[in-house]
């Protein structure tokens, strides 16, 4: 079904609600559109289902057919029945997860997701946790990756360096925009997923010459 809005009365479920209205978004653009899906872990479909968790990979990588997904930290040292997301066709963005070596997540997570549709060169950072890195640091790197990926690539097809700050702190936002906004890569977009600050930037605003903040 059509879905003009996402509060439109006919959009109605979750992951399907949103790809309505990114179908609904897409035909009346001819824009292409990223959407990266959280893990369900609550919805009474999940904890009703015989594959638990493990049921997120048949609908979203299966079923909508997508190739990356996002969650908490805690995913990662999780003592439930994981394995179906265990996945090279739908591995998790942590980009500042601290994931080591002998983790069974280790070669299931990406630092930067490369859309091909869009372009966008996504990082996405989380509140701060045990499992976390310094959010700074790992932009900074990650940063620096897309640019040499796009050394040698003509402007018109050069990836856009997003980054997702998934933080309900202020103080945690305000600190890390002050510290990569005049960056030698800076990031194109930064996008304040949670917490008050979102209505600072809505509509979305242009801090320096190269990025918006949204």
């Amino acid at each position: 079904a059509d879905c003009p809005t996402p509060l439109a009365e006919e959009c109605t479920g979750g992951v399907a609600t949103a790809w309505a209205y990114a179908r609904h978004y897409m035909n009346t653009t001819g824009e292409s559109v990223l959407y990266i899906p959280t893990l369900d872990r609550s919805s009474p479909f999940v904890q009703m289902h015989p594959l638990g968790w493990n049921v997120n990979h048949n609908v979203l990588n299966e079923h909508f057919g997508h190739s990356i997904f996002v969650s908490g930290h805690s995913l990662l040292t999780s003592t439930r029945d994981i394995s179906s997301l265990l996945s090279d066709e739908m591995p998790l963005l942590a980009s500042d997860a601290l994931i080591p070596p002998d983790s069974q997540w280790s070669g299931y997570t990406k630092t930067v997701y490369f859309h091909p549709e869009t372009h966008l060169a996504t990082v996405y950072l989380q509140s701060k946790d045990t499992n976390s890195r310094p959010k700074i640091d790992v932009a900074k790197n990650a940063l620096d990756r897309i640019a040499r990926v796009n050394e040698g690539i003509d402007e018109n097809s050069r990836w856009i360096p997003l980054i997702i700050f998934d933080d309900l702190y202020t103080d945690n936002f305000n600190q890390f925009l002050s510290d990569i906004r005049d960056y030698k890569h800076p990031p194109a977009i930064i996008l304040k997923s949670s917490g008050d600050v979102i209505e600072t930037y809505n509509p979305p605003i242009k801090v320096t010459d190269n990025t918006w903040v949204a």
